[in-house]
């Protein structure tokens, strides 16, 4: 195992996490069990407009949110496994997976 700045430990368990808890609050919500609110889920102007469009952007950033949750685990595991030169990589998918999510969302529930 490699030593990692301990500096560094919050970011690189923290980034799989946040898209974990994505994921799981897109479930919830595309299915109807977490309805619209301003504590939990995506809450852009998009999304509060309607009850249909809360559901079907949740429902769009699902998947890009558990895409990004097994890429950073991998990258974090590997990363404190043998090559740190992944926690750059696991930051750039981090946030290119959260940004694709986040474009889904309003892009799903924007009005037609």
């Amino acid at each position: 195992m490699t030593e990692v700045d301990a500096g560094l430990l919050p970011l690189i368990v923290i980034q799989p996490l946040v898209l974990l808890l994505s994921g799981l609050i897109c479930r919830r919500a595309a299915s109807g069990r977490l309805g619209r609110n301003f504590m939990a889920g995506y809450r852009f102007r998009e999304l509060l407009a309607s009850d249909e469009a809360w559901a079907a952007g949740h429902a769009a950033a699902e998947r890009p949110s558990w895409i990004g949750f097994v890429l950073t685990t991998a990258c974090a595991v590997l990363g404190l496994a043998r090559a740190p030169v992944l926690f750059a990589v696991e930051l750039a998918v981090f946030v290119a997976c959260l940004g694709w999510a986040i474009l889904a969302a309003i892009r799903a529930a924007a009005p037609r």
